[in-house]
């Protein structure tokens, strides 16, 4: 009697403000591919729908893992366990991008923290995060943001909304009224505030001195005075201001004054996992440290842009969306070398099929998932020997 097939699920997690549709058609391609050199397994291509990134990001990923748990026994069921062979399992790989790729991490060591009291958990064999800010975010991301925003504003007709008039964010007393939130439809980028390579950044002392009037005066006192400032240094509250006053524009026909501080507040306590810097090694070490999963990250790198417009940029030649890791860690993190305008397009469509970079991407990232199943094979027949 022929071996059960092991089922594939390839999962895929968005962002920061992204939705299930970021990814483009690379979980097809993917699945398509590795059917051709994969025979022997059952592959299933999965998104995880839309959720919501604000508020407490361990609740973030408790809900995830919920969802991934009940899509496991389904297809657990579907199927029967060959103890004889040891097939007929349900392998789950994960793709994460952006923040969506540290959301990953955390299930995977939320199952291994918790592994003698979770009965059954997925099994996870590989992650893999496509400009995820494992290390936090390129110290220029702030200026970057900046200037989109300033952008964006000036294109708005006068009297909508002002990033540098004080009027524009309400009082602590007046946003505590409103507790209702924008959908998750109101901003389909994955823009995220920048994290700063170290507390403290001689070039970041330099773009936040030249760009504090695009910062509410009375949103910045309203974080200070609520404890959210605390950690953060100029430059990353001018780019929560400029994250605010983005996402506040293209959402503005759902978000009224009221409600932008709320906004700003809920998300920020969402992405303040991006400052947190011993919590950033210390998932990197536990994650690489797991001998039964694969880790892998790619990410975004531009060249050098010599035009005007980019006069921003101001020390580092190597344009990335994130921060890169250590040299000890460089051997987990790829680059994908693409032609945007700026890093944060690069890391907003870096699925575009139409790009440069699109087809070498996609196959270096198929060769990473073979990568994965190779090594899975090779500790289950190891296993099979005892």
């Amino acid at each position: 009697m022929p071996a059960v097939k092991n089922k594939l699920l390839l999962i895929f997690i968005h962002g920061f403000k992204g939705h299930d549709a970021n990814f483009e058609e690379l979980p097809e391609h993917l699945k398509y591919s590795l059917k051709e050199t994969r025979s022997n397994l059952d592959i299933e291509s999965i998104v995880y729908p839309t959720y919501n990134t604000k508020g407490d990001f361990k609740v973030v990923v408790n809900e995830f893992c919920e969802w991934l748990e009940i899509i496991v026994k389904e297809r657990e069921d579907e199927i029967k366990f060959d103890y004889h062979n040891n097939s007929g399992q349900v392998l789950v790989c994960l793709f994460g991008h952006s923040m969506g790729g540290i959301l990953g991490a955390d299930a995977i060591l939320k199952y291994k923290k918790n592994s003698p009291v979770i009965h059954n958990p997925p099994k996870i064999i590989g992650l893999i995060g496509f400009d995820t800010p494992y290390y936090g975010l390129h110290e220029e991301i702030s200026s970057i943001a900046i200037k989109k925003a300033t952008n964006i504003t000036q294109s708005i007709s006068q009297g909508i909304f002002s990033l540098s008039s004080p009027s524009s964010l309400p009082s602590p007393s007046s946003s505590s009224s409103s507790t209702s939130t924008p959908s998750s439809s109101s901003s389909s980028t994955s823009l995220l505030p920048s994290s700063p390579l170290s507390p403290s950044n001689s070039s970041s002392s330099t773009s936040s001195s030249s760009s504090t009037s695009l910062l509410s005066p009375s949103l910045y006192e309203n974080l200070e005075s609520s404890g959210l400032m605390i950690g953060f240094n100029t430059l990353a509250s001018i780019t929560v201001g400029c994250v605010a006053g983005v996402a506040g524009i293209a959402g503005i026909a759902i978000l009224n004054r009221q409600k932008i501080y709320e906004w700003v507040e809920n998300h920020l306590k969402y992405v303040g996992i991006l400052w947190n810097y011993e919590e950033l090694e210390k998932r990197m070490k536990d994650i690489t440290s797991l001998p039964e999963i694969t880790f892998h990250c790619f990410y975004t790198q531009l060249l050098p842009n010599d035009e005007e417009d980019s006069s921003f940029f101001t020390s580092s030649s190597t344009r990335t969306f994130i921060a890169l890791p250590p040299p000890k860690m460089k051997k987990y993190f790829s680059p994908i070398e693409c032609n945007f305008k700026d890093e944060i397009d690069a890391h907003i469509d870096m699925f575009k099929a139409e790009t440069d970079h699109y087809h070498k991407f996609g196959q270096e990232t198929f060769q990473k998932v073979v990568e994965i199943l190779d090594y899975w094979e090779m500790m289950r027949l190891s296993q099979l020997e005892y």
